[in-house]
């Protein structure tokens, strides 16, 4: 599979909560509660506007992209 990195911005900011929530959904399943995990996607309007405002700041932050969606966010 072929991956694009390139630089995050704002309109990135969706994509980016999509897979921050997805990570904590899998990375955390055996250490958090289900309930909680399982709301996550209920909050990426929340998400997605936080992640605006950080993505506008001045951190060095990259997106792999697959060419149809965000997959992944290096953060430096």
């Amino acid at each position: 599979m072929r991956m694009l990195l390139r630089a995050r911005t704002g309109d990135d900011a969706r994509a980016v909560a999509e897979v921050h929530a997805a990570g904590w959904q899998t990375g955390y399943r055996d250490l958090l509660p289900a309930a909680y995990l399982d709301a996550l996607p209920l909050t990426l309007e929340e998400r997605t506007n936080g992640r605006a405002g950080a993505i506008t700041g001045s951190e060095e932050v990259l997106l792999a992209d697959d060419f149809e969606r965000a997959v992944r966010t290096l953060d430096a």
